[in-house]
C-alpha cells in the first residue's frame, strides 16, 4: 500500500456554501487542501478557470458541412434565423437550470462549512502501528486544517523523526486511520467538534496516555461527551466522571464543559498546548498526578469560557504566566497547589477580581500578601509553604468579605494580628484561619473583647509563631463555634489554670471545642487545668512541656467520652494513673513519657481495645504487664489483638515504651525498653506526627467547588 496516494473513488465532496478564505486567494501557490480538491475533482469550485482556448480556436474544424447535415437530418435545412433562436433557447434553459440547482444547493447547505469525507480505513483498529500511515492525503488534510486553518498545532509540532512520533503526529494519524467515528475534514471553515477531538487526543498522548491505570474511554469511536467513566460519589454528589463530561443535556451540537481527573492515573508528559483547541471548555482539573511535568502552557490563554482552572499536586514548574489576567472575566477557581513552581506573584493576579478560590499553596512563590488585596471575591485563600512576605492589617482583612478559609501557613509574615482579626463584622463566614509557622508577635487582638460573637471560626492555628501575653478566655467564649485551637510552640506565658473559671456544669455558652493544643510555651507551673473537663466534647489533648504538675484527674477519662489523642508528655506529673482511665473507651494514643509517674499500671487499662500508641518511658512505673498491656498466657504477645486477612492475630498496639531496662518493670511484649534515667531513649522518632489530628478537612477545601452546571 503506497501511503502517498487515496482512492478518489471513496473520497466524496460535501458541498460548502461558505466564501473561501481571503489568504487563499491571494496566495499564488496551491495549498495542500487546494491540491487535494484537484485531485478529488473538484477544482473548478475552488476558483480555477476552463481553458477554453482550444476549442475557440477549432469550433469550424469540428463542425460538420451542409450537406452531411441535410444528410443527417433527412430534410432541408431550416432558415439560420430559426436555428440560431433554438439554439439560444436550448442554451438559455441549460444555464437556467444550472443558477437553479445552485441556489438550491446554497440554501440547502448554508452555514454548514465544507469538509471532505474519506471512507473508513481497513485498519482504523488497533495500536500506532495499524494506523500510521505517513503522509496520506486524509493526514495531510488534517495537518493543514489544524495548522494553516485553525493555528491549533504548529507545522514542525505535526512530523515523526528519527522514528520519533510527537504528540500532534499521532493525534492526526489516529483522526485520519485510526479513529472508528472518521470524521470528515474541514477545508477552509472551523469545526470546533474536530478542534475537540484532535485537541483531546494531542493531550492523551502527550501525557502517555496508553499508559494511564484507567484509560476513561479516550480514544473510543463515540462523541468526546462519552469519553469518561463514572467514579463512585463522594461528598454529596449523585455521580461523577473522570474524563470529559458535563455535556449540555439535548444539545443539537454537544461539547465537554468539564475535564476531570482528580485521582492518580499515572500521567507522565506535559500539558499540550493544543489546550487550546477545547474554546468551549469550562472546568480544568487535573490532580494528584506527579509525572505531569513542564509549565503552564499558553493555549489555556485561548479558552475564553474557562471559570476552573486546576492542575494541583503535579509536577508543574516555571512562573504563573501573566496571560491569567486575560481569564479574569470568567475564571473563578484557579489552583496551583503541590507542584514545583517558583517566581514572584504576578501582579496580574490582581486582575482575576472574579476569583472565589485561589490555592497556590506548596510551592516556592515569592513577593508580597498585598497582590491578592483586590480579589474580593474571595470565598478561600491558600497560600501557604511558600515564601510569601507582608503584613497583615485591618484594611487587609476587610477586603474580604465572603471569605470563608484563609491559610497563610509556613511563609515569611511578620508583625502583629490586626486589631479587629476576630471581628465578625466583615467576615460572617470565615471558619478556618491558618498562619502557623510565620513570625508573628503581640498579644492576642482586642476584637476578642467585643460584645458581639464570632459565631462562624471552628478552626484556628497560630502554632509556631513568637505570639506573647497570656491566652485569654475570651477565645473560648466569643468564639462561639471554635472546634480546634493550636497555639503551641510561641512565646505565651502567665499559668493555665487561670484562664479561665467554667466547669462542666457553668452555664456560660463556651465554644464546642474539639482540639486543644497549647504545648511548648513558658507558662508557669500549675495542676491540669480543670476547666478543660467542661469541654466534653473534647478529642485531642496537647499539652506537652507546660509546666503541668500534680496528679492526673479522674475527669481527665470519665468526663470527655470522646478523648482520642492524650499527649502530656515533658512535664512534673506525679503519683500513679488512676484505674478511671478505663473510662475512656476512645483513647487511642497515650503519651505520658517524661514525667515523675509511679506505681502499677491500673488493671482498667486492658479495657482499652483501641490503643495503638503508648509511651510512658522516663517515668517510675513497676510491675508486670502481663494482663495489662500483655497477653497473660503469652506475655510476648499484646493483650488485644485483632485477626489480619491471613487469618493471623496482631496486636492493636503498634508502639508500647516503657522503662523495662529497670528490674522492678516487666514487659515481655513492649516493642521497646528503656532505663527510667536515659532521657534519650526513643528520641530518634518524632512521634508527634503520628498524632490524630492532621490538616483539617478545609485544607484543600476547593474540590468541593462546584462542579455541576
Amino acid at each position: 500500500f503506497d501511503a502517498t496516494e487515496v482512492d478518489i473513488v471513496s473520497a466524496k465532496r460535501v458541498t460548502r456554501t461558505q466564501p473561501k478564505a481571503s489568504k487563499m486567494d491571494d496566495d499564488d501557490s496551491p495549498s495542500v487542501i487546494d491540491e487535494l480538491a484537484e485531485d478529488l475533482g473538484f477544482g473548478d469550485y475552488l476558483g480555477e478557470e476552463d481553458d477554453n482556448e482550444y476549442y475557440e480556436d477549432h469550433e469550424h474544424d469540428q463542425l460538420p458541412d451542409v450537406e452531411s447535415y441535410k444528410a443527417q437530418m433527412g430534410h432541408e435545412g431550416r432558415p439560420a434565423s430559426l436555428k440560431k433562436s433554438i439554439c439560444v433557447a436550448v442554451c438559455s434553459f441549460v444555464l437556467l437550470t444550472a443558477v437553479l440547482a445552485g441556489v438550491v444547493s446554497a440554501l440547502m447547505n448554508a452555514g454548514e462549512p465544507e469538509v471532505v469525507e474519506f471512507e473508513d480505513d481497513a485498519s482504523n483498529e488497533g495500536n500506532a502501528d495499524n494506523w500510521d500511515k505517513g503522509e496520506s492525503k486524509h493526514f495531510l488534510m488534517i495537518r493543514e486544517y489544524v495548522t494553516t486553518v485553525r493555528g491549533i498545532s504548529t507545522f514542525d509540532s505535526i512530523q515523526a523523526q528519527n522514528g520519533v512520533q510527537s504528540p500532534q503526529y499521532l493525534a492526526a494519524q489516529w483522526m485520519a486511520h485510526g479513529d472508528p467515528m472518521n470524521m470528515g475534514v474541514p477545508v477552509d471553515m472551523p469545526n470546533l467538534e474536530f478542534d475537540e477531538r484532535y485537541a483531546m487526543a494531542v493531550f492523551y498522548f502527550a501525557t502517555g496516555g496508553p499508559t494511564w491505570s484507567a484509560q476513561l474511554n479516550f480514544l473510543s469511536g463515540g462523541h468526546i461527551c462519552t469519553w469518561n467513566e463514572a467514579v463512585e460519589a463522594f461528598d454529596g454528589f449523585a455521580e461523577l466522571r473522570y474524563g470529559l463530561s458535563e455535556c449540555p443535556p439535548n444539545a443539537a451540537n454537544p461539547f465537554p464543559r468539564a475535564l476531570i481527573i482528580t485521582e492518580s492515573n499515572n500521567m507522565t508528559g506535559t500539558i499540550p498546548d493544543e489546550i487550546r483547541g477545547l474554546e468551549r471548555l469550562q472546568i480544568f482539573h487535573l490532580e494528584n498526578n506527579p509525572g505531569i511535568t513542564g509549565s503552564i502552557p499558553d493555549g489555556f490563554r485561548r479558552m475564553a469560557a474557562l471559570q476552573q482552572f486546576t492542575v494541583s499536586f503535579c509536577s508543574l514548574t516555571g512562573t504563573i504566566p501573566p496571560f491569567v489576567s486575560e481569564l479574569s472575566s470568567t475564571i473563578e477557581a484557579f489552583a496551583l497547589s503541590g507542584n514545583k513552581m517558583d517566581g514572584p506573584l504576578p501582579e496580574s493576579l490582581s486582575d482575576m477580581t472574579n476569583l472565589k478560590v485561589l490555592a497556590l499553596d506548596r510551592n516556592e512563590f515569592e513577593g508580597n500578601i498585598d497582590v491578592v488585596a483586590p480579589l474580593t471575591r474571595l470565598q478561600k485563600l491558600f497560600l501557604d509553604k511558600n515564601h510569601i512576605t507582608g503584613t497583615l492589617s485591618d484594611s487587609w482583612m476587610g477586603n474580604f468579605g465572603d471569605l470563608q478559609a484563609l491559610d497563610l501557613s509556613e511563609n515569611l509574615l511578620d508583625g502583629s494580628l490586626p486589631p479587629n482579626f476576630f471581628n465578625q463584622v466583615n467576615r460572617v463566614n470565615l471558619n478556618a484561619i491558618d498562619l502557623h509557622a510565620n513570625s508573628f508577635t503581640g498579644s492576642f487582638p482586642s476584637s476578642l473583647d467585643v460584645s458581639d460573637a464570632n459565631t462562624a471560626l471552628k478552626y484556628l492555628s497560630l502554632h509556631e509563631n513568637r505570639m506573647t501575653g497570656t491566652l485569654p478566655q475570651s477565645i473560648f467564649t466569643k468564639l462561639q463555634q471554635l472546634q480546634l485551637l493550636d497555639v503551641s510552640n510561641n512565646l505565651l506565658d502567665g499559668s493555665l489554670d487561670d484562664i479561665a473559671d467554667f466547669t462542666p456544669t457553668t452555664t456560660e455558652t463556651i465554644s464546642p471545642l474539639q482540639y486543644l493544643y497549647a504545648g511548648g510555651n513558658g507558662f508557669s507551673a500549675s495542676p491540669i487545668p480543670s476547666w478543660i473537663s467542661a469541654f466534653g466534647s473534647l478529642r485531642e489533648l496537647v499539652l506537652p512541656e507546660t509546666s503541668l504538675t500534680g496528679q492526673l484527674p479522674d475527669w481527665l477519662f470519665t468526663d470527655m467520652p470522646k478523648l482520642q489523642h492524650v499527649d502530656l508528655q515533658g512535664n512534673q506529673l506525679a503519683g500513679a494513673i488512676p484505674n478511671s482511665i478505663g473510662q475512656a473507651k476512645e483513647l487511642v494514643d497515650l503519651y505520658l513519657k517524661g514525667n515523675s509517674l509511679s506505681g502499677e499500671i491500673p488493671p482498667g487499662i486492658s479495657q482499652l481495645t483501641r490503643l495503638q500508641l503508648v509511651l510512658l518511658e522516663q517515668n517510675g512505673f513497676t510491675g508486670d504487664m502481663a494482663g495489662k498491656f500483655c497477653n497473660p498466657n503469652n506475655p510476648s504477645k499484646m493483650l488485644n489483638v485483632v485477626k489480619i486477612s491471613n487469618g493471623e492475630e496482631n496486636g492493636i498496639i503498634k508502639t508500647l515504651v516503657m522503662d523495662c531496662e529497670e528490674e522492678n518493670l516487666i514487659c515481655d511484649c513492649c516493642t521497646k525498653c528503656c532505663a527510667s534515667g536515659n532521657d534519650i531513649c526513643n528520641t530518634e522518632v518524632d512521634w508527634t506526627q503520628f498524632r490524630l489530628y492532621w490538616k483539617p478537612h478545609w485544607n484543600h477545601g476547593y474540590y468541593d467547588s462546584n462542579l455541576n452546571f
